[in-house]
Formats: structure tokens, sequence, C-alpha cells
């Protein structure tokens, strides 16, 4: 058994706050793949989803290197996949995982929407294109058939798109970019095609965002208010489709990384909650950090 903490305070700076007071919650962890000689990771680059007791979580599937000194694991010598694994009861067994993209470079990282005419966006995005793409989904039993689009013209610029429906077809697409800024695209027919992505005005240090709606139509926007650093996370509200946003600090003068933040779809409470991980990273395999839940 492991513990995940709650925090429900105000605004809190996690350099300042005291963690013993925390309410620690059991938690059991559960293995979604192994098998000897391959190499399965990076679920936070490929997305996990969840709808009620049904999880999907996507993960990069290739061969374990044991000679490695140092780096991540996995074979360059051997194919990698981009591999999707569900579960039925909560987390607690899991599927074989099935291929979602055989072409090598892409990642998904935010939720997928279902449209309000039934069929699924799933945002993902090509890391050696440095692009941002949406997967189209109208038949979930078929997979690796499905269209990917999204030519937006923002090839080296941005990627880990996040999508929003902002009316019946009409779709909404804020990425993270190299740029110093947000930019941000739009679909008028169910994500078939995009206008050109443009900056916005909101501050990006090149940090990974989250997006949802409300169900009065409000756009909470979870962001790096910075073109430079990752210690400021913020939330912005937007009530008017995007056209505008008003932002409100959460880590404010922090001397600690808050990066990754996540909207949890789904959890049923009285307010809107925000994950996002807080701490130093040392180096890409050996970093002290901690999963932080704030509820604003």
């Amino acid at each position: 058994m492991t513990n995940c903490f709650l925090w429900d305070v105000e605004k809190p700076d996690p350099a300042k706050f005291e963690f013993s007071t925390l309410k620690t919650i059991p938690v059991e962890n559960s293995f979604v793949y192994r098998e000897p000689g391959r190499f399965g990771g990076w679920p936070a680059n490929n997305g996990v989803w969840i709808w009620e007791n049904e999880v999907v979580v996507g993960f990069s599937l290739g061969y374990h290197n044991p000679d490695t000194t140092g780096g991540h694991a996995l074979r360059d010598d051997k194919p990698e996949l981009k591999v999707l694994s569900r579960s039925l009861d909560g987390g607690q067994t899991w599927s074989h995982p099935s291929i979602l993209l055989p072409q090598k470079g892409f990642m998904g990282k935010t939720q997928p929407i279902q449209l309000q005419a039934g069929k699924i966006i799933i945002p993902i995005y090509n890391e050696e294109q440095f692009c941002p793409f949406v997967m189209i989904l109208n038949d979930m039993e078929n997979l690796q058939n499905q269209k990917i689009v999204a030519e937006t013209m923002a090839r080296g610029i941005a990627l880990q798109p996040v999508v929003t429906e902002l009316e019946s077809d009409k779709l909404l697409m804020l990425c993270r970019t190299n740029k110093g800024k947000i930019w941000g695209s739009y679909s008028y027919n169910g994500g078939l095609s995009w206008s050109i992505l443009s900056p916005t005005l909101i501050p990006n240090p090149n940090s990974a965002i989250d997006l949802i709606q409300t169900n009065t139509a409000e756009l909470i926007l979870a962001f790096n208010n910075s073109q430079t650093n990752r210690y400021s996370l913020s939330i912005s509200l937007s009530m008017d489709k995007g056209k505008s946003w008003s932002s409100n600090a959460i880590t404010k003068d922090s001397q600690y990384l808050n990066v990754r933040p996540v909207f949890p779809r789904g959890y049923v409470g009285q307010k809107d909650h925000l994950l996002w991980m807080n701490g130093d990273y040392i180096h890409f395999t050996d970093y002290a950090t901690r999963i932080t839940m704030m509820l604003p």
C-alpha cells in the first residue's frame, strides 16, 4: 500500500506548507504491463483516461536494454509502439496492450473528448516533428485505421495539444510551445481541419498545460504563468469561449518546479480539482518530486 495526499487548502505555497497535516489515503498498486525482455514506459507522456470504472492508459512498448548506463533502458535498434491497456474494474486488472499508433514519434498526453455528434477526439503530438495532431475515432474496435489530422502549420513550434468542444463541431485546441506563449487553433468541422496555429497572450515556458470546460461553458486553463520558468502555476478562466482570460496564481513566488497540471475528469466533489507535480528535477532518471492536489 502507498499513500496519496489530499490537499484542501486555499492557494498553498508548497515551500511553506506543513505536509504532516495532510490526510493520507491508502492506495493499491497494480501492474498494467510487464513481460520479460520488453520495455513499457512513459504513461505520463501518453495519457491516462477514466470513465467511471473504465481506465485506459497509453504507454510506449519496446524492448528492454539491460546494458544501459544511466539512460532509458530501451533498445533503439528495435521497434517501439504506442499502445493502450484497458481496465474495467477501476485499475485492478488490465488487458493485454493493443496498438494505438504504429507510427514512430506519436504520443498522447491530454484527455480525449467525445463530441456531441458522438465521435471521439484524442489529442496527440509528434515529438520528432514537434507538432500537434488529433486522432478522430469513429470505431473503437478499429483503432489503427482512424484519421490523424490537424495540419496547423506548427511543425517545430508546438506539442501536447488539449482540445475542447465549444459548440457542436466547433473545437478549440491549445498547445504548449517553444515560443514563450500558448498557441491556439480552431476547427469548425469536428476536427477534420484546423486553422493555422497562432499565439495567444498567455505565457508558456514550453511546459504542459491542461484545459477543462465546466457545465456552464466556462473554460479553465492550468499553465505556468511565465515565458522562462516553471515555478509559477496559474489558473485562468474564460467566460467567452477562449477570447479573453483572467488569471489567478496558485504557486506565486514558489522556489520549486510546479509542472504537468492535470484536471481530474469525472471526480465528484464540491470544487474543481487540480493535480500537478511539485519538486526539483535532478535529471531524467533520478529526481525528487511529489504529487500535489489543490482544491481551488
